[in-house]
Parts: structure tokens; sequence; C-alpha cells
């Protein structure tokens, strides 16, 4: 949706994009925050890490452990940026509600 500039109150010409849009990207943004945090399943990661650990020699276990350390650092990390993108996205929604007096 196009704004043209408002003289009076002195504010710019807009462009907003559909709430359809907005509440897609929001979706998508759902999706990836259940992934993330399937990621961070501990318990699983743990139990699976402690089941193969029988055949293997304790270096290899503290290696193994030390990746899934990593990789659950790497979702916690894209957990927050999804949150900050998220947050956008509500601002963004409730930008284009108002502009459009819904």
């Amino acid at each position: 949706m196009y704004r043209n500039y408002d003289s009076v109150g002195g504010m710019p010409a807009r462009l907003y994009r559909s709430l359809g849009e907005i509440r897609s990207d929001m979706r998508r943004i759902g999706e990836d925050i259940r992934e993330a945090n399937e990621q961070l399943n501990l318990r699983s990661l743990l139990t699976e890490l402690l089941d193969s650990s029988r055949k293997l020699k304790p270096e290899q276990l503290v290696f193994d452990l030390e990746e899934a350390v990593e990789a659950a650092r790497g979702a916690l990390s894209r957990l927050s940026e999804l949150k900050d993108e998220l947050y956008a996205l509500e601002e963004e929604l409730t930008d284009t509600r108002c502009a459009m007096g819904v």
C-alpha cells in the first residue's frame, strides 16, 4: 500500500506491505523458531551421544560433546536473531494496521 506525503503532518510518502505478507513472514519465523528449539533439545542429544559413547574412545566422546555444545550455541544465537526479526515484524504490522485504519 502506498501513502502519499502529508504536507500538514510532515509525513513523507510511504510504502507499506500487505498484512498478509507480514503475517506470512511471522509464520515463517515461527517455523524457524520451532526448528531451532528442536536443535536445543539437549536431553535427546545427550541420550544419543551417551548411547553411542559405549563404542567411542573418551577423546571422541569429548569431541562430540563439544560439537553438541557448539551447535546449541548456534541455535541460541539463531533464536536471538529470530526474536529480533519477530519484534520488527510486529512493529511493522502495527504501523501498517494504523496506516490502513484497521
